[in-house]
């Protein structure tokens, strides 16, 4: 539900203390564009699926059980967190870069092996944007091309991080 991703959220804004981030942002304003994020992320997942099965008496949106919807959104909570976290590093992240065998240890490591593993679901049930968004965001640490629907056309408008 929008009220339990809002309290993973909040939860996990606990791993920002350090960050960069507020230096030049509230701890409510995150929060709040964050969760708007994830939201409008939710809603696009359960408005489009490219080639969703119809047939059955689930929801339109693909997925073929709550369970793979509960996964759908902790991957997208997860997605924005980890951009939310390239965009602005935390001291410790920065520091790693002199110990890398540490490197699979730190938290957004572990957003990454979860998103990793989540992207074949999102292939399997038609989300190829999301599922090719998280690719982007694990591989160059940002969203570098957005497109405009499900025929796969590239959008004509710069790509923002986040």
């Amino acid at each position: 539900t929008e009220e339990g991703r809002k309290g993973l959220v909040d939860r996990i804004s606990g791993c920002f203390n350090e960050a960069h981030l507020f230096r030049h942002k509230t701890v409510d304003l995150v929060q709040a564009n964050l969760c708007h994020q994830i939201e409008a992320d939710i809603i696009s997942l359960s408005n489009t699926a490219e080639g969703a099965n119809h047939d059955d008496d689930n929801d339109d949106d693909g997925f073929i059980s709550d369970t793979e919807r509960m996964i759908a959104a902790y991957a997208v909570v997860c997605h924005r967190v980890l951009q939310l976290r390239i965009m602005y590093p935390s001291n410790m992240l920065i520091t790693l870069a002199q110990r890398p065998w540490l490197r699979h240890m730190c938290f957004d490591a572990i957003l990454v092996y979860i998103l990793w593993d989540c992207v074949p679901i999102f292939e399997r049930r038609g989300h190829h944007l999301m599922a090719v968004s998280i690719l982007q965001t694990i591989l160059f640490g940002q969203v570098i091309c957005r497109f405009r629907g499900s025929n796969g056309s590239k959008s004509g408008e710069p790509c923002d991080a986040i």
